[in-house]
């Protein structure tokens, strides 16, 4: 996690930027996942800067950030790398909320909501990316789901610090993307 150290207006879109140290060996130019979405480094006298187009405004919640909060943040994957969950692009589908967290011991049952537009990629034991994490569905219904969350996704992301009612990202998987619009323009 990073904790967000300026935002700035830039035309129609944004600027946010984190210390050198939340993100060390990150240089300008560089991809990082910033909750779910792929932004591009820029060096600035303070950090890293990330520019924020008025399109990907639209589709997070990162017209609501401000200085003092923290973000997930994760470098892109290598392409040598080991993948360790489901693909993720940090192209974020839309805006969902956390509806509520109910304690399971040392785990957490997370109830999300997220736009009905996405409900058809919602599918039992599948994969869906939630502020930059990937995570797996349980009991999907309409527009809502839960996820299971371990004891290291509590402490090692935002998912552990948030309550019921704040905004995610959310990115749906790709490969169920894909197939849609397969089919979609097969039936066209």
């Amino acid at each position: 996690m990073g904790t967000l150290t300026a935002v700035e207006s830039r035309g129609e879109g944004r600027a946010i930027a984190f210390a050198k140290d939340d993100i060390p060996d990150i240089a300008s130019g560089d991809s990082l996942c910033v909750s779910g979405v792929c932004l591009t480094a820029e060096e600035s006298d303070s950090g890293l800067m990330f520019a924020i187009s008025p399109e990907t405004l639209l589709r997070t919640r990162f017209r609501e950030i401000e200085p003092g909060n923290q973000l997930n943040l994760e470098r892109s994957l290598p392409a040598n790398g080991r993948l360790g969950g489901h693909f993720v692009t940090g192209h974020v589908d839309g805006v969902g909320h956390l509806d509520d967290l109910v304690p399971q011991g040392d785990f957490v049952l997370a109830t999300f909501s997220i736009p009905k537009s996405l409900a058809p990629f919602l599918v039992d034991k599948g994969s869906i990316c939630v502020e930059g994490v990937s995570l797996t569905l349980v009991t999907p219904s309409g527009g809502q789901f839960s996820c299971a969350l371990v004891p290291e996704t509590l402490e090692r992301t935002t998912l552990g610090l948030m309550k019921p009612g704040s905004s995610i990202n959310v990115e749906v998987d790709i490969l169920a993307k894909h197939v849609h619009a397969f089919l979609e323009h097969r039936q066209a």
